[in-house]
């Protein structure tokens, strides 16, 4: 039994204590990080209740009817670069696959920067003068700055 116990402390509570580091590491990381997707919707929501109520309401309002489809061209924007590699790598190369890509890309990043600035134009044009300047001074949602694309 002597033996066994040296055994013990030498190898088991080490590796324990390094697979609980580890594991805290992970779970501490992803907390950090947040969630890999961003949500317009919440990102309104913490906005608006920075400002005073009526304006708010004139926020959430106004870009509850565009957060879909907001959502739905960050999505494709983000997948753009993805989806470019892939056509890319293809063999034989589809040029015809590739610039159809190309102009989805596009055509997703002016439908999403069209209707956000259309969005703001309404809104800020019905907001108090003190909300305007609130607005201006919003950094963006609490978190780490987004990942550098991968090589």
């Amino acid at each position: 039994m002597k033996l066994r116990t040296p055994f013990l402390r030498r190898c088991v509570l080490p590796t324990s204590l390094a697979l609980n580091v580890f594991l805290i590491s992970v779970v501490g990381v992803h907390l950090w990080r947040g969630p890999p997707h961003h949500n317009f919707a919440q990102d309104i929501a913490r906005l608006a209740e920075r400002l005073p109520e009526a304006d708010g309401r004139i926020l959430r309002d106004n870009f509850a009817t565009i957060a879909p489809r907001l959502e739905e061209a960050h999505v494709l924007m983000r997948s753009f670069p993805e989806r470019v590699r892939d056509a890319v790598r293809r063999e034989p190369l589809n040029v015809a696959h590739l610039q159809t890509v190309l102009q989805e890309g596009m055509a997703a990043r002016d439908r999403f920067e069209t209707m956000l600035g259309k969005a703001l134009v309404d809104t800020v044009s019905a907001m108090s003068p003190e909300a305007r300047r609130n607005l201006a001074e919003w950094r963006g949602p609490p978190g780490p700055p987004p990942e550098p694309p991968p090589r």
